[in-house]
């Protein structure tokens, strides 16, 4: 597996060159003159990045202080510095006072085996680190310096340039410069992730990172994917406010329900269960992006009012987070191959209905929220049929319901372009095949779902399959 994520990280180099080398970066910033510019006479390749931190140049330098490995770390991902081995990399999410004293030629370490010098220090305005990598017998294939300049701006947040310039000694230096500069810039963005909605108290396979970013985090976060992952973040906090004084449900009160509907919503809701409004759902399952593939995810939904859901799930051992989501009266779909790299990033009318008909269908997973919809007879004493106004969308959906009151599937026509086919209405379906008491609430627990769902191209449809592990109604 190891030969073929390098092997995709060569390649992902290759084509975003121009990208990572200035990530964040204006052309006065490439130009400018850093401290530790001067160490190396010859340069042939560099890398200056910038970022806008939301605090002041004080706050950040302790987290700039105490880099490295066997300190802080790099306030990235685990996996990704550890990629090549075991290097043992963990990063801090407080200042430790011990990490704090730095001189000229101290050690900061990249691995255990692999330190770099500090070469200028400017407490509080500039950190160069400078090595190399030795690469078996003979002298290392490049020289290198590594500058962190924080530089204070007038509305009171700081600026960070980060540079990196690489003197080649061997004419194969770039084989190992370019990927390793690609995954540089990967750790550089990486601090998004305490931000987006896949990292906080919601993130999947990444649950939780620190209740409160630390400054230094900043240090590493693009400002353009921070404003998108605070956007998402507040829908996120919306959606899952708590039901202000929500009713208790009382069975007597339904009778304005068809059969089949009052047949599922007491099944599901115990009397006296507070009707709340909103659910945080924890799921893994496999989903099929080419061919199926392990994921995690965690959800919120709000009935009527909008979803999202944040997942992981892997490519070749490298990992892909995003999120699908319905709120504020849009539909977006937002995917990054290791946090940084755009997989798929769609928006637009069409994607906002199609969000819409999946929010529609998600009622089945928020029973206590029922009444979100409007309920009429189906075609038969085991069908109801949900309506939902959403935004501008009119969706319905058929729930057929078991004897006993558990819903056995989900159907609705849904927007959507499946297996590549001209946007229209398409069968799309949810068959629920157990159920579980999650929250004091009797529901879906493991899920497939897909395209095409009740006709001959149902096993082609089919992309996604789910265990519901959690659910917390708010």
């Amino acid at each position: 597996m190891l030969p073929v994520a390098v092997a995709g990280v060569v390649g992902i180099a290759a084509l975003l060159r121009g990208k990572y080398l200035r990530w964040g970066a204006s052309d006065d910033d490439q130009t400018r003159t850093l401290a530790g510019d001067e160490l190396l006479a010859t340069v042939n390749r560099a890398a200056t990045r910038a970022i806008t931190i939301t605090t002041a140049d004080e706050s950040v330098w302790p987290w700039i202080a105490q880099l490295g490995q066997g300190r802080g770390g790099f306030y990235s991902y685990d996996w990704l510095e550890n990629l090549v081995a075991h290097i043992d990399i963990h990063n801090a999410d407080h200042i430790v006072p011990e990490w704090q004293h730095l001189a000229v030629g101290s050690q900061v370490r990249l691995a255990p085996e692999l330190p770099l010098q500090v070469a200028v220090l400017d407490v509080g305005r500039a950190l160069v680190l400078r090595g190399n990598v030795p690469m078996g017998q003979g002298a290392p294939p490049y020289d290198f310096t590594w500058a962190f300049v924080p530089q204070p701006q007038p509305d009171g947040t700081t600026r960070l340039l980060v540079r990196e310039r690489y003197a080649y000694t061997r004419r194969w230096a770039a084989l190992i410069v370019q990927p390793a500069q690609l995954i540089s810039c990967l750790m550089s963005r990486d601090a998004a992730r305490h931000q987006d909605p896949g990292r906080t108290r919601r993130a999947s396979a990444e649950r939780r990172g620190p209740a409160t970013p630390p400054p230094g985090a900043g240090m590493i976060a693009v400002t353009t994917a921070s404003r998108a992952a605070h956007s998402v973040g507040q829908d996120w906090d919306r959606l899952g406010q708590a039901t202000p004084d929500p009713r208790v449900f009382d069975p007597s009160e339904i009778g304005d329900l068809p059969e089949a509907a009052r047949r599922w919503v007491t099944h599901a809701i115990p009397a006296g269960t507070p009707l709340s409004q909103s659910v945080e759902l924890t799921m893994h399952g496999r989903i099929r992006i080419g061919k199926w593939r392990s994921f995690t995810a965690t959800q919120i939904i709000k009935p009527g009012d909008g979803y999202i859901w944040a997942a992981t799930t892997h490519i070749a051992g490298l990992p892909i987070t995003g999120y699908d989501r319905y709120s504020g009266g849009t539909g977006q779909m937002r995917w990054r191959l290791v946090g940084a790299i755009p997989i798929v990033s769609a928006h637009g009318p069409d994607v906002t209905r199609s969000a819409a008909g999946r929010l529609a269908s998600e009622i089945v997973v928020a029973p206590t929220a029922f009444r979100a919809a409007t309920w009429t007879p189906g075609g038969d004493a085991d069908t109801a049929v949900a309506t939902s106004y959403i935004g501008d969308h009119t969706q319905q959906v058929i729930l057929r319901v078991h004897p006993d009151g558990g819903v056995r599937d989900v159907m609705l026509q849904r927007w959507g372009n499946p297996a590549g086919s001209p946007f229209g209405l398409y069968p799309f379906g949810v068959t629920i095949e157990e159920e579980t008491v999650l929250g004091g609430v009797t529901m879906p627990s493991v899920i497939r779902a897909g395209w095409f769902w009740g006709t001959a191209r149902q096993d082609e449809g089919e992309f996604f399959r789910a265990t519901i592990t959690n659910a917390a109604f708010r």
